[in-house]
């Protein structure tokens, strides 16, 4: 029998949020899951039944602008605070206290903007190949971000008005390869939109708030991750006060939708003990 978690909406006062839960409903922990840019709830699908089957509780949103939650073309309502809001709709839906948290790639940048916001309502933060600020601003190409930020802006201004009847819905499980699981994203969402995310993540800024950060938190990186430096995280991991870094050997930044076994054996045990895992 197919693995298949629960749909539900949250509505906002900017359009409608999707999300999947999976467990038991009497759980007493749960965990929200966020996927990365260009794609879905299913990156998560998996993990969600492994943790269904150790009776944790997971909630794994489509973030706005992807999948089957809202897709309005406004620019302003893809900012990571209105992100951050979209969690904590859902939060007071499923009428959560504390919760642990992971998020991956851009869905990680929504996970800590949310901790900055909100840290007393987590239990733990789990960054997946995450950046703090721009992915450009640690490695050797930062002088271009101006030029990069421009670019995506006039792209999205020029796909506006862009029109199409459906919409690829990306599925990790099934879609491989770099074109099926990285290019290929390009086909779920409004071009616009893409390109205003992808000028939101250029703008990327949250040093100011990493000290604000005081659950147990784990910050995941893969050995060649072209995106994420170990400067970076190094960086990250001295300001959170209660921080851990952990590398996992791979050649790619996209760990939760190719490393996805890998990536488990540090979750779980984290997830099962956030405190005593952050001090090990």
């Amino acid at each position: 029998m197919d693995f298949s978690p629960q749909k539900k909406f949250v509505e906002t006062d900017k359009g409608n949020v999707c999300y999947f839960m999976a467990g038991p409903a009497d759980a007493k922990q749960t965990v929200i899951l966020l996927h990365g840019l260009s794609s879905n709830h299913t990156t998560w699908l998996a993990f969600m039944e492994t943790l269904a089957a150790q009776g944790v509780r997971s909630i794994a949103p489509d973030l706005r602008g992807h999948g089957s939650s809202d897709m309005s073309k406004q620019k302003a309502w893809y900012l990571f605070p209105i992100f951050a809001d979209d969690i904590r709709c859902i939060a007071r839906e499923e009428r959560l206290q504390k919760f642990d948290m992971v998020g991956y790639s851009f869905g990680g940048y929504v996970a800590l903007a949310y901790a900055i916001a909100y840290p007393e309502s987590l239990r733990s933060l789990a960054l997946v190949s995450t950046n703090f600020m721009n992915p450009l601003q640690y490695g050797p190409f930062s002088l271009f971000t101006p030029a990069a930020i421009a670019f995506c802006e006039t792209m999205a201004w020029l796909t506006r008005p862009q029109t199409r009847s459906h919409y690829y819905y990306f599925e990790h499980g099934k879609s491989t390869g770099y074109f099926n699981s990285t290019f290929k994203g390009l086909l779920t969402m409004p071009l616009s939109i893409n390109f205003w995310m992808l000028a939101e993540t250029l703008r990327l800024d949250l040093s100011n708030g990493l000290s604000r950060v005081t659950c147990p938190t784990l910050l995941v990186r893969s050995t060649s991750d072209p995106y994420l430096t170990e400067k970076e995280v190094a960086h990250m991991t001295r300001q959170m006060p209660h921080a851990r870094a952990v590398t996992i050997t791979g050649d790619s930044h996209f760990l939760a939708s190719r490393n996805q076994d890998l990536l488990a054996r540090e979750l779980l045990p984290f997830l099962e003990n956030p405190a005593d895992q952050a001090r090990s």
